[in-house]
C-alpha cells in the first residue's frame, strides 16, 4: 500500500533535500549563492542606469545649443565649489576678514 508520502510532489522534496545536503556538504551555501546572483543583477541595473545617462549627457554635449550652456554651468559649478573649500580650510578670523569678498565672488559666480 502506497502512503501519501510517495507523491511525485514529495520525491521532488526528497531529491531536493537529497542535493542541498550534497551541497552542504561539498560547501555551497545557496542562500549565498542567491545573494550573489541578486547583487550582480542590482549592479547590472546600477550600471544599464549609468550608460543610459552618459548616453544622454554626450547627446546634450553633441548638440552646439546645450554644450556651451552646459560648459559654462560646469564652470561656475567648478568655481562655487572651490570658493566653498576654500572657505572651509581657512580659519575663522580669516574668514571674518574675507567674508565679504568671498560673498561677492560666490554672487558673481
Amino acid at each position: 500500500m502506497a502512503s501519501p508520502w510517495d507523491s511525485p510532489s514529495t520525491s521532488l522534496w526528497g531529491t531536493l533535500g537529497q542535493a542541498s545536503n550534497v551541497a552542504q556538504l561539498v560547501g555551497v551555501d545557496a542562500l549565498g549563492l542567491v545573494s550573489m546572483v541578486v547583487q550582480a543583477a542590482l549592479a547590472a541595473r546600477r550600471h544599464r542606469d549609468a550608460c543610459v545617462r552618459l548616453a544622454q549627457h554626450a547627446e546634450l554635449m553633441r548638440r552646439e545649443a546645450t554644450r556651451r550652456p552646459l560648459e559654462q554651468l560646469r564652470g561656475a559649478l567648478r568655481r562655487c565649489y572651490e570658493l566653498v573649500t576654500a572657505c572651509q580650510d581657512c580659519g575663522y578670523l580669516r574668514r571674518l576678514l574675507l567674508g565679504a569678498r568671498m560673498a561677492d565672488e560666490l554672487r558673481a559666480a
